[in-house]
């Protein structure tokens, strides 16, 4: 199945890019020696990235576009036609959050990690039990709580990548974020006026939470 004119794959790609009425892109040539190490080292830690892939590659993937327009019954739509006028805006912004996507819930995913990381090892345990303390958690009901919740920015962190489990993830990280506003702001108001917004970075952080919610599928 081929189309009708032949193109190069910057081409094709730079070609989409017009139809959803984006300007060009960069191209940056990567030579051809590099590529055949990265695909030795690619071989040695098992991934299947052949150098026969790179020859199929470089001779190029054409053909007589007849018998296929015989089979449809009409000339194939070249690459320009792929995209209708109407379609560019729709097409264009599902293209986006196939790249938006992954890299936000990457973003909060770390998020999670690093706060589990920051509680347990970095930032004083002494300055946190004293946070619980103002709660009313002390001694080692205050120790359980600590760990706990380092233990729920793990499961939030790591349960990000788990497909099945993710849109009810969101909803109870949106109600953990939630959860601890309302505790750090009934215990340490000023985090509110703290020039660098502690709480109020809440806010944002939030708001993607929901928005992955409502895209990531």
């Amino acid at each position: 199945m081929v189309g009708p004119a032949s193109l190069p794959l910057r081409e094709y790609l730079l070609t989409l890019r017009r139809g959803m009425h984006l300007d060009g892109a960069a191209v940056v040539g990567v030579p051809r020696k590099l590529v055949r190490a990265a695909l030795v080292v690619a071989g040695t830690v098992g991934l299947r990235l052949a150098p026969a892939a790179l020859d199929m590659l470089e001779r190029g993937s054409t053909a007589d576009p007849a018998p296929f327009a015989r089979l449809l019954g009409r000339t194939p739509r070249p690459v320009a036609a792929f995209i209708a006028p109407h379609e560019a805006r729709s097409v264009r912004d599902e293209a986006a959050l196939a790249v938006a996507v992954p890299v936000l819930r990457g973003a909060i995913s770390a998020l999670w990690l690093w706060s589990a990381w920051v509680s347990a090892f970095i930032y004083p345990h002494a300055q946190s039990l004293a946070l619980l303390d103002a709660l009313g958690l002390h001694g080692r009901v205050a120790w359980a709580a600590l760990w706990a919740g380092v233990a729920v920015d793990i499961g939030c962190g790591v349960a990000m990548w788990h497909r099945p489990a993710r849109r009810l993830l969101y909803g109870l990280q949106a109600v953990v974020v939630l959860a601890y506003t309302a505790l750090v702001s009934w215990a340490q108001p000023a985090f509110w006026t703290h020039p660098f917004g502690p709480l109020a970075k809440n806010l944002p952080i939030l708001a993607a939470i929901l928005l992955l919610r409502a895209v990531d599928r």
